[in-house]
């Protein structure tokens, strides 16, 4: 038994080591393309190496720090092309399912109550971060709530790389009330049962975030061209 009760134990250390990484990844402590040194990891979170290295692989995995050549792991770099990818996404996936928790008359609650989290976080701390983290469960709700499963996994397996390339911007998110009343605007649609209204506030919602992570990026031919390859057909004029 003692054996056993020493493995979980193990494996529980383990998985402390990587949410403490990811968190810190997901917050933006690292600048992208900044090198992760497992031994100066190690040395902050007062462990050994091998939860550190078994850590960043999974991260790796997720798509949240890659290889530098020569230079082991750094944190995760978005091209403007990467960014125009995950959007496009998310265009596929949130409109669908704002118009399908919408004809399901799924309860808005969940969704209020994260709204108000969003308020308390910019109140209180003014935590962008955390603010952040609370706009990716309210996305993730409404995909949970539209009651396709494929959708809603399909989402979650993206969100730590969507919430990742939405922190390019996090500079700029200086009032936190304004985020839950965008936000509030997707709420009061769905639950007045307009299915197409849903959609297209979360449409429009979508493409307002995504100027702001792309002029995060600065001005530049590469930026332009990611601009052009979103689906710029769901937009008027």
């Amino acid at each position: 038994m003692s054996s056993q009760l020493s493995a979980i134990d193990r494996r529980g250390f383990a998985d402390r080591v990587y949410e403490a990484l990811r968190g810190s990844v997901l917050a933006g402590e690292f600048r992208p393309g900044e090198h992760l040194v497992e031994t100066e990891l190690a040395e902050r979170l007062g462990v050994s190496r091998v939860p550190v290295r078994e850590a960043l692989q999974k991260l790796k995995s997720e798509g949240l720090v890659e290889d530098a050549p020569g230079r082991g792991l750094c944190a995760r770099r978005f091209s403007a092309a990467d960014v125009a990818d995950i959007y496009n996404l998310r265009l596929g996936l949130e409109p669908i399912a704002a118009r399908l928790t919408t004809c399901r008359a799924e309860p808005v609650e969940p969704l209020e109550e994260l709204i108000g989290q969003m308020r308390d976080a910019s109140e209180e701390h003014r935590d962008v971060a955390a603010m952040t983290a609370i706009e990716m469960k309210f996305h993730r709700k409404i995909c949970e709530l539209s009651g396709n499963q494929i959708l809603a996994h399909s989402f979650a397996a993206a969100a730590a790389q969507i919430q990742l390339a939405m922190s390019v911007d996090n500079d700029s998110v200086v009032d936190g009330s304004d985020l839950a009343a965008e936000h509030q605007v997707i709420v009061d649609a769905i639950a007045a049962g307009d299915p197409d209204r849903a959609s297209r506030v979360m449409i429009e919602h979508i493409l307002s975030t995504v100027d702001q992570v792309f002029d995060g990026m600065g001005e530049g031919e590469q930026v332009e061209e990611a601009r052009a390859r979103l689906l710029w057909g769901l937009r008027e004029g």
